[in-house]
């Protein structure tokens, strides 16, 4: 499985501008993978929204299957008056709710392939180690914390596996914090028995929850991990999961106020994409979309209309030929 994250739920996107003829070049690039992988695009931390709507009408017509963030970190981080429409349980970082997600479903059948509950456990530990042990960095979102500061509840992570296992569709788990390399937090965290509780979902619900590792800590932590994330992501195999995967994105490469994540090497996702897929990973996920197409960067701003041309917006990269390349894909001509 090759999936393409083709909006990151900010105000300067093509979906929030309503740009198709952009994103028609989007797919048509994608459409040329599907000769050699399983594809998918995702929309990420957008929220059900007329604009989501005019989107996924626009990817089904092109017969290409999409995945929906169900739970995301940007439920409680993003600032509610930059977002398009409103998560429906911030404090527990629930994006989507399932009525929502069964209208997408009923209208778009096969075409609406999966979702996504995208950095749940690392927002759990940010609002915990914000709560309990007065670390600054999720104290701007602090408004929007749960009251007993689990963001994590497997209640709810359970209800989203159950509702896609009954549709017969898939679970993108997707996170940077995993205890297998953050032995050593502080113990109140918890994370191995958060992660105890990820198991029992995925036995209780067999071949429908994918696992995936993503590579965009903060300060390029991921990078020490190259070669010793797999190996925790294999074993869950042992429980009943669909796979394991690799979320890829580059910000791998980013240190907040040094360099952005634009400076990130593609053949280094490239060699991360290889790894993966030769250990066994059902899946890599790429992002954002405007490493690969010709976008602005994401901003809380909206600066899409003044960003070059309406004909070079959603013009593929040279990032995205390379990655065509690597792996023998034929794009079509630009």
């Amino acid at each position: 499985m090759l999936v393409f994250s083709i909006d990151q739920g900010t105000r300067n996107s093509a979906l929030a501008n309503g740009d198709t003829q952009a994103l028609q070049r989007i797919l048509n690039d994608v459409k040329a993978f599907s000769d050699k992988f399983d594809t998918y695009v995702l929309l990420a931390q957008t929220p059900d929204c007329d604009a989501l709507d005019r989107v996924v009408s626009l990817i089904a017509s092109n017969k290409i299957r999409f995945i929906l963030d169900a739970m995301s970190s940007a439920a409680i981080a993003k600032e509610p008056r930059f977002s398009l429409a409103q998560p429906c349980n911030p404090p527990h970082a629930e994006n989507i709710s399932l009525e929502s997600l069964s209208k997408y479903k009923r209208r778009y059948g096969e075409y609406f392939a999966g979702i996504r509950l995208m950095e749940v456990y690392s927002m759990n530990m940010d609002v915990h180690q914000g709560m309990f042990h007065d670390v600054k960095f999720a104290q701007r979102w602090k408004e929007r914390w749960p009251q007993d500061g689990n963001v994590f509840q497997p209640s709810i992570v359970e209800s989203y596996v159950r509702w896609a296992a009954n549709q017969g569709m898939f679970v993108d788990f997707s996170d940077w914090f995993w205890s297998f390399d953050h032995g050593k937090m502080p113990p109140d965290i918890e994370q191995q028995k958060y992660e105890r509780q990820l198991q029992s979902i995925i036995r209780r619900h067999p071949n429908v929850v994918i696992v995936t590792y993503a590579n965009n800590e903060p300060g390029m932590r991921s990078r020490s991990q190259k070669e010793n994330w797999v190996r925790a992501f294999q074993s869950y195999e042992e429980y009943g999961a669909r796979g394991f995967g690799l979320s890829d994105q580059d910000w791998l490469y980013a240190v907040p106020n040094t360099f952005n994540e634009m400076n990130c090497p593609v053949e280094e996702l490239i060699d991360w994409a290889k790894l993966a897929w030769s250990r066994g990973a059902v899946m890599v996920q790429l992002e954002p979309v405007w490493y690969w197409w010709d976008f602005p960067r994401g901003s809380v701003q909206n600066d899409y209309g003044q960003y070059k041309y309406e004909r070079q917006r959603g013009s593929r990269k040279e990032n995205l030929e390379k990655f065509a390349a690597a792996f023998n894909v034929k794009l079509p001509n630009k």
